[in-house]
């Protein structure tokens, strides 16, 4: 047989276990491009959350108790390293504001105040019927 990756695989078992969970009931996913797998999901709500840089520096630098020249590494490498998984398995750009329903910028809002966001649009979302979902 064809020896598949261990990235594809990791990718197929991730893709699996989320469509499996999300029959069991609601689920909150980070990541893993589950905004494309589960782009079919009556019920999903993909949301996109980001940063300025200097947020972005400022909360690696106090997260891990590094310097600011370490924390511009780190987000160089894992943005690079996002970027390139996610172009890679959804043939889509990642961050690009049209493949999600969200886009909230954590710099301007907290984490609490972009959880709090998340949690009111999952609420009227949710409440909503198919009929509403169209317009």
């Amino acid at each position: 047989g064809v020896d598949v990756p261990i990235n594809d695989q990791l990718f197929i078992t991730q893709t699996e276990i989320m469509k499996s969970a999300v029959e069991e009931g609601s689920c909150v996913f980070i990541g893993r491009c589950a905004d494309y797998v589960l782009r079919n999901h009556p019920a999903r709500i993909s949301v996109f959350i980001y940063a300025d840089k200097e947020a972005r520096i400022h909360r690696v630098c106090e997260r891990h108790g590094i310097s600011r020249d370490e924390a511009i590494d780190m987000i160089n490498k894992n943005d690079k390293s996002r970027v390139n998984y996610y172009n890679f398995y959804t043939g889509r750009k990642w961050g690009k504001f049209d493949n999600y329903h969200l886009s909230l910028d954590s710099s301007l809002l907290g984490i609490e105040g972009c959880a709090k966001m998340i949690a009111d649009v999952a609420k009227i979302y949710l409440s909503e019927t198919p009929e509403e979902k169209q317009i």
